[in-house]
């Protein structure tokens, strides 16, 4: 597959096997970044072309390997940053290969053979990551802290 210029191998079928083992990385914390996260996750944050990305690779959208904060609140949202790993690889030596995604102004994402080590259900298959940083409205009743 090529996106944004940067070409890479894939398997989708043990991607999605993989993905229904994974419990998302914002699921299993309690700070209040993650909490509001689960809560406006599948509200429409991500732009379509960065779902069609997602799916087209077999990565569920709802089960990020990691997601985190990147700052305080401003105008009533929050930027994050998280990645979702799927089964592949890069023909290059390891680095950040920017996917430059057209008309979708808050969302930006690359492909990253880099990381740290993925959940155990890509034990036994090389894998890369869809990494992501994107504004999400703040919609919990306490402040961040």
């Amino acid at each position: 597959m090529t996106a944004g210029g940067t070409i890479f191998e894939y398997d989708r079928e043990a991607t999605r096997a993989a993905h229904l083992n994974l419990v998302a990385g914002a699921d299993l914390c309690t700070c209040a970044g993650c909490r509001n996260f689960r809560l406006v996750r599948e509200s429409g944050i991500y732009p379509p072309d960065f779902l069609l990305l997602l799916n087209s690779l077999g990565i569920d959208f709802r089960k990020e390997e990691e997601v985190y904060t990147l700052g305080d609140v401003k105008d009533g949202r929050m930027l994050y940053s998280g990645w979702f790993y799927f089964v592949g690889s890069l023909p290059k030596p390891p680095k950040m290969h920017r996917v430059f995604m057209p008309d979708v102004g808050h969302i930006a994402c690359g492909i990253a053979e880099t990381g740290p080590a993925p959940h155990e259900a890509f034990a036994g298959h090389p894998t890369i990551a869809v990494d992501f940083m994107v504004y999400a409205p703040w919609r919990l009743a306490e402040p961040y802290e």
